[in-house]
């Protein structure tokens, strides 16, 4: 089971994503065939179905980065601890590299989904106070 807070989004989450340049990194993967390298798009779900599968990947994805991100963490630690600075600085920027921008980009991801829930939701909500 997933903690809460590693999933949770808001609005918030968006703008920081954009602010970050995600939309257009994401675009620039997905223009260089990143997403049919990985085996993505593939599926063929359409609708709702299909963004919760997206959902699922890219919380997937989230969880098995941020738990990266944290082995490269001790890591550095450990290589900081026997006095190898130059080398734990190394190790972190390739952490940020390899784990923390793709958790940007998958928090980014999850939060343009919650937003549609969040909207369909409110829409339901909507028509059904009308009937």
């Amino acid at each position: 089971m997933v903690p809460r807070w590693v999933t949770a989004t808001t609005q918030r989450t968006i703008d920081r994503g954009e602010s970050l340049g995600i939309p257009g990194l994401l675009r620039t993967l997905d223009r260089a065939g990143w997403n049919r390298a990985l085996g993505r798009r593939g599926s063929g779900v359409r609708g709702r179905a299909g963004l919760a599968v997206i959902r699922k990947e890219a919380t997937q994805s989230l969880i098995a980065h941020g738990v990266g991100a944290v082995l490269h963490l001790l890591v550095a630690i450990a290589v900081a601890v026997v006095g190898a600075w130059w080398n734990a600085v190394i190790v972190l920027s390739l952490g940020v590299l390899l784990h923390q921008i793709p958790v940007a980009m998958q928090r980014y991801i999850v939060a343009r989904i919650d937003r549609v829930d969040r909207m369909t939701q409110a829409r339901r909500g909507e028509s059904c106070r009308d009937s």
